[in-house]
């Protein structure tokens, strides 16, 4: 690998890292805002997660039942 590629592809994950993280943060922000308990939150991300992990495709669509926060 070149020292360009490398640095283009740590560049890449950084970025994407970045990105997630500010995107989770803002998740958790807003359903604490709505009133829902951290552990709650935690917990159905958990159980989003498992969903999204056990299926095929980029994203799945939720059920009903995960797309509500608890």
């Amino acid at each position: 690998m070149s020292q360009r590629s490398y640095v283009l592809s740590c560049a890449l994950v950084a970025a994407l890292g970045g990105l997630l993280f500010g995107f989770d943060s803002a998740v958790i922000a807003m359903g604490l805002l709505a009133g829902c308990e951290l552990n709650a939150l935690v917990a159905h991300a958990c159980r989003v997660a498992a969903y999204v992990c056990s299926r095929d495709g980029a994203v799945p669509p939720l059920p009903s039942d995960l797309r509500r926060l608890p």
